[in-house]
């Protein structure tokens, strides 16, 4: 036995034989040991685990149920029904409609039963809907199912009229007492019933082989048993009864204790009934607070299992003693076997460890040994190969370092100057920024009160000033008006050639140019200039809104300048298509007119800074509109070029970039998104499909439940509201109400919808809408109100309607006869307003002045008489005179007490109108009731309070003067702090604010004006800011901030009267 003493190998073979022999024996000791208790024991744990899983799958969706009745209850429907008020048919619909949906919601639900305590009257619903008398009898005998004052009733088989329901279903019943939540009142009982068999069936389901389930109550009724004929027995009167067929079922009495309270399955029981049954016994707990519960048993089958358990045993013994006897003699002959060449391979080891490294190892076997053998001599191979590499790699490593750690230096050195430059050139860039806002507020901001001043004592017709001095005012305040700018333009390009960022967005170009053109109306009507706008199609683009508009206005404002009277500017929109695979459309506009055109010399240079193309041009011009407008499509990778031949007009063409394709609708980034809140029979489905296929994203909500939850998510904005007129919002408050008192809400435009169309409802909601539609009328006018709102078409009036000037509204449903008529208004120098009928005269009259109404009798949705009706209520002073192509004569008396001046029979002669509009000419107009530039929202009398903040006194000045003599009260302050703090204590009809100002600048004040809005629950002031920087960046970061309009300096009176007048929202 020497041999154990030097070989490790060996003695490793004989521990391997001795564990495996122990092992063998061990295991199967324990084996056989565990499994004689696992045969005395199986049959309990089976039964247990079969009994709690049922109890589990029997009160499955039960504990919801209490708390699912208690919130129907609270429904506003139930309650109504309850509180004894009286239905509508429509309301009795939704009612069983409501209910169907809840019984529908819970397949566990048979029916549900309200009983009215006012009337003891029922109302009875299944899941296939209401049930009829003959149905609902066993509900009136529900009350003797409940015990005492319990809300359950005890399990049992279902009855209706004493008599068992086939097929058998178990069930209960749960009753909910309706109380007044006012006086506490007893209002009646809600009664569900509640179907167990699906539970049942679901418990059945999760039963092992050989088991079987039964189901009483507290009675020994059977509520399931695997012998139908039992249950069967119980309706023919046979008289089964569990306690007396199994008498091991009767336990103790279920205590409903604290400590128990999360137990469903208590009482429990696990027994023989005989030697091949076992059973388990408990009582599944369903409420504790009126103690119902359900006796379960589980009896199985154990014979089987018994049997093949006994089989396990002997088989078991028999492979234990096999493998002893083969592990031992396997383990002897592997130990023999692996002793046989271990030695040498570990002599060869123990050299190779002392350095020797030309070693080899003679082992010509190809077992497990001789695969270690060679491994080894292939190691020792590879570790002699991979030593060389090492060494010649450790060479190339260190000179490596030394060039990255030089390599690293010079980058750290380089990073570090960049880092400089790079502060650097911000500090710069910052130095720039500082010096334009100074350049523009120090620079402008004299010469604009100084042009602004000008005007008024060239307005001042008082003044004794003699015709030189007038002259000298009249070129000085030229000369102020150009070197303003000049400034303007300077810094405009400053800013362009500094490299400013783009705010690229996608937007309609046909839009864009009507925008536009709506803005040189005035202009080329007083030269008598005709403009014409021709597209071939509705194209998108992306670009800088703000800077293409600034381009088209440039270039369209100089054609108009240059264009003599009754000349002509044509406008043509295309697109030229891409020339290879992969590139971009390009947006062409050619501007032409048929003015004087430029000089051939002058063509190449004319988009120079300060290049003119003729010497007297400098004196309405600065020279740099034509080199902005350059930079601009330049940075846009577009191109400018311009065609003129002198004496006959020039071409300019703008080619840009990035045409995303054709649009069906004017739109800007996306499509129009609309919320509809409105009941079914207002909320058509067929209006809402019209929308839809109009390009409109529409969300429909019925509910008021519905609407808080939409209107919080962050991931919708609207763009406009569509809102049925008499929806509650609260008992005491519409939701038009409540929507204009929100902050967040009342800056998005709202379409009232209704289903009828009188003056009661028009009158009662056009101070909280923007437009009424009532679901008779055609749809074509609801898409034109959706569109004439987002477009802001309205505001065309505003740049139309002359201040100075009184106001017609034409009100007829005949466009021929409203053109006709408001044109010949038009050359009377008054100004027209039209409107196809009485909704859209009264929407347009909340926004503007109006001093004469001549409308029409009969008109589709609101008449003639109707809106003589609303107009006499709302503006007493307002002039009314009435049309009707019908014979129709109203007594004076009753023309007088409608307040109708005069009535007009149609046809008439339309030169007749120039004696009924004399009294509207301005020469016919007392001063003293002239209300020019007035606002609108403010009646003759009614004082208005601003809030002027600006650090410059000529601006306080300049507004007391150009003020003077209006119903208008200024407050001073001289800095953002100084004005935060008043407005934190005052309220104001309308805040003029600069934005360069010490101590606290007006973005940080506006900021803060509107934290405390927020706060303090109050709705939003019109705060303006009064800007020499009125670039579209500088305009859009303004109202971002939070202000709501921006008026450009220099301030006139005609600027700040229209600020005061325009709707902030």
């Amino acid at each position: 036995m020497g041999f154990l003493k030097n070989s490790i190998a060996t003695k490793f073979a004989f521990l391997i034989v001795a564990l495996v022999f122990v092992t063998v024996v061990l295991t199967g000791v324990v084996f056989v040991g565990q499994n004689v208790s696992h045969t005395s024991n199986i049959e309990r744990e089976a039964v247990l685990t079969d009994l709690k899983v049922a109890a589990l799958k029997l009160t499955h969706d039960f504990e919801p149920l209490p708390k699912t009745i208690s919130s129907f209850e609270k429904t506003p429907i139930i309650q109504k029904y309850f509180a004894g008020e009286a239905f509508t048919e429509i309301e009795m619909s939704r009612l069983q409609h409501f209910i169907g949906e809840f019984l529908s919601s819970w397949t566990n639900l048979g029916s549900l039963c309200l009983k009215r305590e006012l009337d003891q009257s029922f109302k009875c619903f299944s899941q296939a809907g209401p049930l009829d008398e003959l149905n609902s009898p066993y509900f009136e005998d529900l009350s003797s199912s409940f015990a005492n004052n319990d809300n359950f009733s005890q399990p049992v088989l279902k009855r209706i009229a004493g008599k068992m329901v086939q097929p058998l279903t178990s069930v209960l019943y749960y009753r909910r007492a309706v109380t007044s939540d006012v006086d506490n009142v007893h209002e009646g009982n809600i009664i569900v019933e509640y179907l167990f068999e699906q539970n049942i069936q679901k418990a059945l389901l999760e039963l092992k082989h050989l088991a079987q389930m039964i189901i009483f109550n507290a009675n020994g009724e059977y509520l399931y048993h695997p012998s139908g004929y039992k249950n069967w027995g119980i309706t023919l009167g046979a008289g089964y009864n569990a306690f007396e067929e199994y008498p091991q079922f009767k336990s103790e009495p279920v205590v409903f204790g604290k400590s128990n309270q999360s137990e469903i399955l208590t009482g429990i029981k696990v027994d023989h009934l005989s030697e091949d049954e076992a059973y388990g016994f408990g009582k599944v707990i369903l409420d504790r607070e009126s103690k119902i519960f359900l006796n379960l048993a589980i009896i199985k089958n154990t014979a089987q299992q018994l049997h093949a358990n006994d089989f396990i045993n002997k088989a078991g013994f028999i492979s234990l003693l096999v493998i002893v006897g083969m592990g031992t003699m396997i383990g002897w002959f592997f130990s023999r076997y692996l002793t046989r060449y271990l030695n040498e391979i570990t002599d060869v080891a123990r050299k190779f460890a002392k350095g020797e490294t030309d070693v080899s190892v003679e082992v010509k076997t190809s077992d497990e040994i001789g695969v270690l053998a060679t491994a080894f001599q292939g190691m020792v191979r590879q570790v002699n190969e991979r030593t060389r590499i090492l060494r010649k790699n450790e060479r190339e490593i260190r000179e490596a370092r030394d060039q990255a750690e030089q390599a690293l230096k010079s980058k750290s050195d380089l990073f570090e100057d960049l880092k400089i430059q790079k502060n650097e050139i911000e500090k710069i860039s910052k130095d720039k920024d500082d010096l334009l806002a100074i350049v523009s507020h120090d620079l402008k901001n004299p010469l604009a009160v100084i042009e602004t001043s000008l005007d008024i004592m060239m307005e001042d017709q008082d003044s004794k000033i003699s015709q030189t001095a007038q002259d000298l005012i009249r070129r000085s305040k030229n000369s102020a008006k150009f070197a303003l700018n000049l400034i303007t333009d300077l810094l405009d390009l400053a800013r362009l050639e500094g490299g400013i960022k783009l705010d690229f967005e996608k937007f309609n170009v046909s839009e864009m140019m009507r925008n536009v053109l709506d803005g040189f109306y005035i202009k080329s009507s007083e030269k008598n200039i005709q403009v014409n706008f021709n597209t071939v199609g509705d194209y998108e683009i992306y670009a800088d809104y703000g800077r293409v508009v600034q381009v088209i206005h440039n270039i369209l404002g100089n054609s108009l300048k240059f264009t003599p009277k009754n000349g002509r500017v044509d406008i043509d929109v295309t697109v030229e298509n891409a020339t290879s695979e992969g590139q971009e459309k390009n947006l062409i506009i050619k501007i032409s007119d048929n003015g004087p055109g430029i000089p051939s010399d002058k063509i190449d240079k004319i988009f120079n800074k300060f290049e003119q193309a003729r010497t007297s041009d400098r004196a309405i011009g600065t020279g740099l509109g034509l080199a902005i407008c350059k930079n601009i499509v330049q940075m846009h990778n577009g191109q400018i070029l311009v065609e003129s031949e002198e004496g006959a007009g020039s071409t300019f063409t703008i080619s840009l970039p990035r045409v995303v394709g054709e649009s069906a609708i004017v739109t800007k980034a996306h499509n129009p998104n609309i919320l509809v809140v409105a009941q079914d029979h207002v909320a058509q489905e067929r209006m809402v499909k019209q929308l839809e296929q109009s390009h409109f994203e529409v969300t429909v909500i019925h509910q008021m439940n519905d609407l808080l939850p939409l209107l919080k998510r962050p991931d919708l904005e609207f763009d406009i509201f569509l809102v049925q007129h008499d929806l509650m919002f609260k008992e005491d408050q519409s939701l038009l109400d409540w929507i204009t008192k929100q902050p967040l809400l009342n800056k998005i435009p709202l379409i009232a919808l209704s289903d009828q169309v009188n003056a009661e409802i028009i009158d009662g909601i056009r101070g909280l809408a923007s437009d009424f539609y009532g679901i008779s009328f055609p749809y074509q006018e609801l898409e034109g109100k959706i569109l004439r709102i987002l477009n802001r078409v309205d505001e065309i009036y505003e740049k139309k309607i002359r201040q100075d000037r009184k106001t017609i509204m034409v009100v007829e449903d005949e466009e021929g006869i409203r053109d006709i008529i408001a044109e010949k208004i038009q050359t009377m120098d008054i100004n027209a307003i039209k409107a196809k009928n009485g909704v859209e005269a009264l929407f347009l009259m909340k926004k503007y002045p109006v001093d004469l109404v001549l409308t029409d009798i009969r008109m589709p949705e609101l008449d003639g008489l109707s809106l003589t009706r609303l107009v006499r209520k709302s503006y007493p002073n307002v002039d009314i005179v009435l049309m009707s192509s019908t014979t129709v004569e109203i007594p004076e008396e009753l023309m007088k007490r409608m307040g109708v001046k005069a009535l007009l029979a149609k046809p008439f002669d339309i030169d007749f109108l120039d004696e009924l509009f004399q009294p509207y000419l301005v020469s016919n107009i007392n001063p003293s009731e002239q209300n020019v530039g007035s606002p609108p929202i403010q009646t003759q009398n009614e004082l208005q309070k601003i809030l002027l903040v600006d650090d410059s006194e000529d601006m306080h000045l300049l507004f007391d003067v150009l003020l003077k003599g209006l119903s208008i009260e200024i407050k001073h302050c001289f800095n953002g702090l100084e004005g935060l703090q008043n407005f934190e204590n005052n309220h104001y009809d309308a805040i003029f604010m600069d934005v360069n100002m010490p101590v606290m600048d007006g973005l940080e004040a506006i900021r803060k004006m509107r934290e405390v809005e927020m706060k303090d629950g109050r709705s939003q002031t019109k705060v303006v800011v009064i800007s020499a920087n009125n670039s579209s960046e500088d305009i859009k970061k303004y109202l971002e901030t939070g202000f709501n309009l921006a008026v450009a300096k220099p301030v006139s009176k005609q600027k700040i009267l229209d600020a005061l007048k325009r709707d902030h929202s």
